[in-house]
């Protein structure tokens, strides 16, 4: 493998470590958002309870999986529902991402 592959890997694993890492300023960002419906941020904060709360179903499994899919699904359906709102706050988050796509977008276009 030659130097510039082992750089651009290196480069691709730290973007998908930081990516993660900055996911949950997403999340906060849409539940902070006036214009997502309390519905969904209602779900967000039930699945985040059943996690914090004592166990209602004996074993952690139950926790484990929400606390994975809570946030997960809640990014998901605002995605869905309300794509703008979400590419806003996710253009916010992840500037350069936001350039790359838009650029890469303009060059798709022409």
């Amino acid at each position: 493998m030659n130097k510039r592959s082992e750089n651009k890997n290196e480069s691709s694993s730290s973007s998908t470590i930081m990516r993660r890492l900055k996911a949950p300023l997403v999340i906060f960002a849409l539940l902070a958002d006036a214009r997502i419906s309390l519905w969904y941020k209602f779900l967000f904060f039930a699945a985040f309870l059943w996690v914090v709360l004592p166990d209602l179903i004996p074993g952690g499994i139950d926790d484990l999986v929400l606390s994975f899919l809570g946030p997960t699904v809640f990014a998901e359906v605002c995605k869905d529902t309300y794509p703008h709102v979400y590419r806003e706050h996710y253009d916010k988050v992840f500037p350069v991402e936001a350039a790359q796509q838009k650029q890469k977008a303009g060059r798709d276009n022409n």
